[in-house]
């Protein structure tokens, strides 16, 4: 599933960028929280849809990353084409029937979540890999 570039809109954001500012942020330091909340299914798809799956991408100069296996929340068990489905990990579902919460706030509370902490020599060539670089997240079936 890959990911849509908008020529335009990105060169306006570009040409309004000041980059002397980005390099001269007295707090030389970024907190990226990577967080998955929900999926979106094709609006049509010649394979069959997955019932779990799993992320994996590289951001700035950390490892790899290989999220947990997660699940599609769905009310009637059967998931459908162009619907948007919250993820759950597998130990979210057995909360959401114990908790007095809201579902979606368990569901929120439960999500895969990612932090990334950059600070001092690296903020200059964090900033550019802002600047020139697009993070590309690649979602897996579970059960391939």
């Amino acid at each position: 599933m890959g990911l849509k570039r908008d020529p335009v809109s990105e060169s306006r954001l570009i040409d309004n960028l000041n980059m002397d500012l980005e390099y001269n942020d007295s707090l030389r330091a970024s907190k990226i929280i990577l967080k998955f909340v929900a999926f979106k299914t094709p609006t049509s798809s010649a394979a069959p849809l997955p019932a779990s799956m799993f992320f994996t991408f590289k951001f700035f100069t950390f490892t790899a990353c290989q999220t947990e296996s997660v699940a599609l929340h769905t009310v009637d068990s059967q998931i459908k084409l162009g619907t948007q489905y919250c993820l759950v990990l597998p130990d979210t579902l057995r909360l959401m029937k114990q908790s007095t919460k809201p579902e979606i706030e368990v569901v929120l509370d439960s999500a895969l979540q990612q932090v990334y902490e950059i600070g001092g020599s690296d903020h200059t060539s964090f900033t550019n890999f802002l600047k020139d670089q697009i993070l590309s997240i690649d979602c897996w079936d579970t059960n391939t």
